[in-house]
């Protein structure tokens, strides 16, 4: 009798070290991880507006977003108009709002960018404000709104 309650003690001894035990390698994607393995990838411009005005100086305009840190990401440009409220030329860095990292993303010249991301299409959507002495630069403050569609 004495052996039996042994064993059994064992046993359930043995069960909760194995309940207790978890695998870390299967440890669930960050909300920051898993949108950049959304953003990741080429995006081709479908529609451009400026002010709910559609632009059509972007019919040749991608985005490249590569994975960078666990909080940010690299992007790069292409087709950018002469006029944009693309800081950079070629590209930069989106870094994720703390705050939600799953609809917003802040530019390097921290422009906070309002997104949507699937499968197929991206959506970006910010305020962009030039400040200049006015000319076609002035032209090119207001509310932005990009789609996108993924390049295969």
């Amino acid at each position: 009798m004495k052996s039996t309650y042994t064993i059994l003690i064992l046993l359930l001894a043995t069960a909760l070290l194995y309940t207790g035990c978890s695998n870390d390698d299967e440890a669930e994607a960050s909300v920051t991880e898993q949108q950049i393995e959304k953003l990741k990838g080429s995006w081709k411009a479908a529609t451009v507006t400026l002010d709910e005005v559609q632009q059509d100086d972007y019919g040749a305009f991608t985005l490249t977003i590569t994975g960078n840190t666990i909080s940010s990401v690299h992007y790069a440009i292409a087709g950018n108009p002469e006029y944009s409220p693309w800081v950079s030329e070629f590209g930069g860095r989106f870094s994720f709002d703390e705050r939600d990292p799953s609809a917003y993303l802040v530019r390097e010249d921290d422009v906070s960018i309002h997104y949507s991301v699937t499968e197929t299409s991206l959506v970006m959507e910010f305020t962009y404000e030039q400040e200049s002495e006015g000319g076609r630069q002035a032209a090119i403050s207001g509310n932005w709104k990009f789609t996108f569609s993924k390049v295969q």
